[in-house]
C-alpha cells in the first residue's frame, strides 16, 4: 500500500508520506542548525505526521472531496509517541530533567503544529492545561492507543528504522540537554529563554512542514537565499523611511503628540523585528517557493 501525505488539486499525483517526511526533517535540520540543534528540530519534523500511518486518516485522504478538512487527527499520534519513546530512552529518572522537558517541548509542538492558535498551553487563565488535557484525552482512548502501535509499526517500515530512530532520537536528547545546561547559567531569564526555544522549535517545525507542502503543490524547487544582501537592502530603505519621518517631524508642527508617538513606536518596531530577523538568520540560508 502507497501511504499519501498530500495530493493535489484536480490531479492524480500524490507526494508519499514517507518523502515527505524526510524532506521535513532535511528542512528543519537546517534551520535547527542555527540554535546547535538540528537533530532536535529534525525529530519533531520526522514525527509530525507519523498519524496519517493511520488506515482512517489514508481512507479520507483518498477521499477528500467528500470529507471535511481536519475532520482526521492526526498530530495527537505523533506527538504521544515522540513523549513515550523519550520516556522509554531517557537515563534520567527524575520526573522534571532535561529529557522530561525535551518530550513536552517537542510534544506540543507536533500536538500545534495545525492549531492556529500556536502552541498550546501548560496552563491558561483558568488553571486548565490544554497540552495535558490532549495527552489525557489520547491516553484513556484505548482504540487511540491501538491504531498508535500499527502506525508506529509503519513508521519504522517505512520511514526509518527503530534502531536508526532510535540513535538519532538520543542525539537529539543530548543535543537538547546540552542546550539545558547553557540555559540553567541564567536562572533569571530561564523560563523566559525556555519558552524561546519552544517557539523556536515549533517555528523550525511549521517552516519545514509547510516549505515542502508547498513545493509539492505548486511544482518548485527549494532556492538558497543570501539573506546578508536581502537584509542590507531592506534595512536600507527602513533608514530611509526613518530619516523621512524625522524631517517630517520637525516641519509638521500640528500633529498630535501622542499621534506622533505612535508613529515612533511604530518606528522602533520596524528598527527592533529587523535587526531581531538579522541576529537570527545571519548568513543562513532558508528553502522558499520561487517562480
Amino acid at each position: 500500500m502507497t501511504y499519501i501525505a498530500h495530493t493535489k488539486e484536480n490531479s492524480e499525483e500524490i507526494q508519499t508520506l514517507r518523502d515527505h517526511l524526510w524532506n521535513s526533517k532535511m528542512y528543519a535540520e537546517k534551520y535547527g542548525d542555527i540554535l546547535g540543534i538540528p537533530h532536535v528540530t529534525g525529530v519533531a519534523a520526522l514525527v509530525h505526521d507519523l498519524g496519517k500511518y493511520r488506515q482512517e486518516f489514508q481512507k479520507y485522504i483518498r477521499h477528500s472531496e467528500k470529507a471535511k478538512k481536519g475532520s482526521v487527527d492526526h498530530s495527537s499520534f505523533g506527538a504521544v509517541f515522540l513523549k513515550e519513546k523519550v520516556k522509554e530512552l531517557s537515563q534520567q529518572p527524575e520526573e522534571f530533567s532535561a529529557d522530561s522537558l525535551f518530550a513536552e517541548i517537542i510534544s506540543n509542538a507536533v500536538f500545534s503544529h495545525h492549531n492556529s492558535l500556536g502552541l498550546k498551553d501548560y496552563l491558561n487563565a483558568r488553571l486548565k492545561s490544554p497540552y495535558y488535557e490532549r495527552v489525557e484525552k489520547f491516553d484513556i482512548d484505548p482504540e487511540k492507543k491501538i491504531e498508535l502501535k500499527q502506525a508506529e509499526s509503519l513508521f519504522y517500515q517505512e520511514t526509518m528504522a527503530e534502531n536508526d530512530f532510535n540513535i538519532y532520537l538520543k542525539t537529539a536528547m543530548r543535543e537538547f540537554s546540552q542546550l539545558f545546561k547553557e540555559l540553567l547559567k541564567d536562572q533569571d531569564g530561564l523560563l523566559d529563554n525556555l519558552y524561546y526555544v519552544g517557539q523556536f522549535i515549533y517555528s523550525c517545525l511549521l517552516d519545514a512542514d509547510r516549505t515542502d507542502t508547498s513545493l509539492f503543490s505548486f511544482g518548485k524547487s527549494a532556492t538558497e537565499y543570501q539573506y546578508d544582501e536581502i537584509f542590507e537592502q531592506y534595512y536600507g530603505k527602513l533608514l530611509n523611511s526613518i530619516s523621512n519621518l524625522t524631517r517630517a517631524r520637525k516641519s509638521i508642527k500640528l500633529v498630535p503628540k501622542c499621534r506622533m508617538n505612535v508613529m515612533l513606536l511604530q518606528t522602533k518596531q520596524m528598527v527592533f523585528t529587523a535587526c531581531l530577523f538579522r541576529q537570527v538568520v545571519g548568513r543562513h540560508w532558508q528553502v522558499c517557493v520561487m517562480d
